[in-house]
């Protein structure tokens, strides 16, 4: 055997040896519940405990958005946005913009504030080439899946659009495994295997530990579950994977459209081609609204 060809098979093993390392720490945090993420900002979880109470006060909540700028000018254009503004007045004031968009789109604007922090994070910096596509990819599914709810009525538009805001913050938290592990995040097929893998299992546990709904945590989990294989309990995880099966798609491709308005999935949320093919367009229209 050559000396280059057992360079490539040491290469190779060690390869396979730190891709299995990778995984026992995966599984080993998700066994222990401790997963090495930061945890949400705190303005982020006074909003979210305000918004449980059924009489909150709006000009506290208002106080409490205010207090950080990015987070505010989202809720200011979401309130003055064609969805939410239709024949009303420009608002200008932060009690009327909470008004106008509700609760449960300010607790959505809060966590897309927290990945947005997320993603400025200074330990993710060496690896901004491989978090950016994830970041967009969020914003995307999440288009996605606030207008197939809409359309559908299965669920609430504005949940379903946060839970495709962080229905991959499991593939977010793999990659910020990158450093440790150099020569399997330099294997693209290996990664991405190992992503797929994984990555329902850790976004769904990320996802608990932030609180999210049951129906949410359950629809990361199943991602990539076999449709024979899931409950059909509700219909959020179709809701998920019919958004993350177009987002996948490129361009206009009609067959690929049209093989998506086959899926189970699809049928049982009454989603037929030409839907798909007029929610796959405006989708990046919310992912310029969430900035």
């Amino acid at each position: 055997m050559s000396p280059a060809s057992n360079s490539a098979e040491t290469s190779m093993q060690h390869d396979t040896t730190e891709a299995f390392q990778l995984v026992q720490d995966l599984a080993s945090q998700l066994s222990t519940g401790n997963l090495r993420l930061p945890s949400l900002p705190e303005v982020v979880i006074r909003i979210r405990r305000t918004l449980e109470q059924d009489d909150f006060d709006v000009d506290e909540l208002a106080r409490m958005v205010s207090s950080e700028a990015v987070l505010a000018g989202t809720i200011l254009k979401l309130a003055n946005s064609v969805t939410y503004r239709r024949s009303g007045a420009e608002v200008v004031n932060m009690p009327n913009a909470i008004a106008r968009i509700g609760a449960s789109m300010v607790r959505t604007a809060s966590m897309n504030f927290a990945l947005q922090q997320l993603r400025n994070a200074h330990q993710f910096k060496h690896i901004e080439h491989l978090l950016n596509p994830e970041w967009q990819r969020g914003k995307t599914v999440a288009g996605l899946c606030h207008g197939l709810a809409r359309s559908s009525r299965k669920a609430h538009p504005d949940e379903m659009l946060l839970l495709g805001l962080v229905h991959n913050v499991g593939r977010i938290f793999i990659l910020s495994h990158a450093e440790h592990y150099p020569l399997t995040f330099s294997n693209e097929a290996a990664l991405n295997d190992l992503m797929d893998q994984w990555h329902p299992s850790v976004g769904s546990a990320i996802a608990q530990s932030w609180n999210l709904p049951e129906n949410a945590v359950q629809a990361i989990a199943e991602q990539t579950t076999p449709d024979a294989e899931k409950d059909h309990c509700h219909a959020v995880s179709d809701l998920l994977q019919v958004a993350v099966t177009l987002h996948a798609i490129s361009g206009d491709d009609t067959q690929a459209i049209a093989d998506v308005a086959a899926l189970p999935a699809s049928t049982r949320l009454g989603m037929d081609e030409p839907t798909l093919v007029q929610i796959k367009a405006q989708a990046g229209d919310w992912a310029d609204l969430l900035g």
